[in-house]
C-alpha cells in the first residue's frame, strides 16, 4: 500500500495545474498524463499510455461483489468500455481527481491558463460527469508494491 499511497499524493499534489491536451507534466496534463506522471514517481515502468491503454491495463472491479474501490484505483469514462475517453484518480471518500477540461481539446498552454475550467482539481463523486463507466483497480501500483518491498 505504499506505493498506492505514494501514488495518491503526488496526484494530489497537481491540484490547480493546467489541463493541457496531449501534456505529460510536470506542470500541465491531460487526464491520462496525470495518471502516468504519478504512476512513474512510485515506479511504474508503463511506457505508452491514454486512457483506453490504462484501462485496457487493469482490472474492472465496478460490478465484482463486495469489490470496494481503494485510494488510487482509476474511474473511467467514455461511450463504452472498447471507447474510454477519460480517466480520473479515485480517492477516498468517493471522490476523483482529475486533469478535467480538455475535452473541448485545449491544444496551447496559452488557453489552458486561461480557461478556469482546465485544471487538475477534485470532484466529490465519479458521476460527475454523464459518460462514467467503472471503476478499476490500479495493479501498476500493486505491481509496484511488490517488486520493492
Amino acid at each position: 500500500m505504499i506505493a498506492r499511497t505514494r501514488f495518491c499524493q503526488l496526484a494530489l499534489s497537481k491540484i490547480g495545474a493546467t489541463v493541457l491536451w496531449g501534456a505529460e507534466g510536470p506542470d500541465s496534463f491531460d487526464c491520462s498524463g496525470l495518471v502516468m506522471w504519478a504512476l512513474h514517481g512510485v515506479g511504474s515502468k508503463l511506457k505508452d499510455h491514454n486512457a483506453q491503454i490504462l484501462a485496457d491495463a487493469t482490472p474492472d472491479i465496478r460490478t465484482a461483489p463486495g469489490a470496494e474501490p481503494l485510494p488510487g484505483d482509476l474511474a473511467f469514462y467514455g461511450t463504452d468500455a472498447g471507447h474510454v475517453t477519460h480517466v480520473a484518480v479515485w480517492l477516498a471518500g468517493g471522490r476523483v481527481l482529475s486533469a478535467d477540461g480538455a475535452t473541448s481539446r485545449v491544444t496551447s498552454l496559452k488557453a489552458a491558463r486561461a480557461n478556469p475550467g482546465a485544471r487538475v482539481r477534485l470532484h466529490p463523486s465519479p458521476e460527475y460527469r454523464k459518460d462514467f463507466l467503472s471503476i478499476h483497480r490500479n495493479r501498476l501500483v500493486d505491481d509496484v508494491d511488490r517488486v520493492t518491498r
